[in-house]
């Protein structure tokens, strides 16, 4: 019998729940760092600094969603739910910073034709979603969020899927 276990799960749980919400407040200064360097030195508008804004207020929402979503031993649940959060929480500052500007400060190449083309060739065409949303979305600003929103889901379960079958195959429970 060990007398003290009760205590150990009860540390190890407390260290868990710090851990979430440390992980959520460094997401928080590192994606407001992030707006701070491409807002300050650009020529955005009111409206786009605002978008951007508001895609790291998203992305750091879309990790807390995640890291509440995801369970160990449940990888279904893992891959239809938590992993679109998990694109959305790493990926959705720097491509709609990427897709405002046109290029980040100081890159040698554009970055939206190839970004923007690449979705919609690689992506949606092929399963007959890129005419939708050309047509519904405006790619200014907000739309801009919404699409990306709208491209996770299959990315993230694209991704998960991946994550799942290395799990299988190698027996390791990533």
């Amino acid at each position: 019998m060990n007398p003290g276990g009760g205590r150990v799960e009860l540390h190890v749980s407390l260290l868990q729940d710090y851990s979430g919400a440390v992980g959520l407040l460094t997401a928080a200064v590192m994606w407001g760092g992030f707006a701070i360097a491409v807002v300050a030195p650009s020529s955005l508008t009111r409206f786009e600094t605002n978008a951007v804004y508001l895609a790291c207020v998203l992305a750091v929402l879309a990790g807390g969603v995640a890291a509440q979503l995801y369970r160990p031993g449940q990888p279904i649940r893992t891959l239809f739910l938590a992993s679109p959060f998990i694109v959305v929480a790493v990926s959705l500052p720097p491509v709609i910073a990427l897709l405002l500007l046109g290029t980040y400060p100081g890159a040698p190449v554009s970055g939206r034709p190839f970004v923007v083309a690449f979705i919609e060739e690689r992506l949606l065409d092929p399963v007959g979603l890129a005419r939708f949303f050309a047509n519904t979305f405006h790619r200014e600003g907000t739309g801009y969020i919404l699409s990306w929103l709208l491209y996770s889901i299959p990315i993230g379960w694209l991704l998960g899927a991946a994550i799942l079958q290395v799990q299988f195959v190698t027996g390791v429970d990533l």
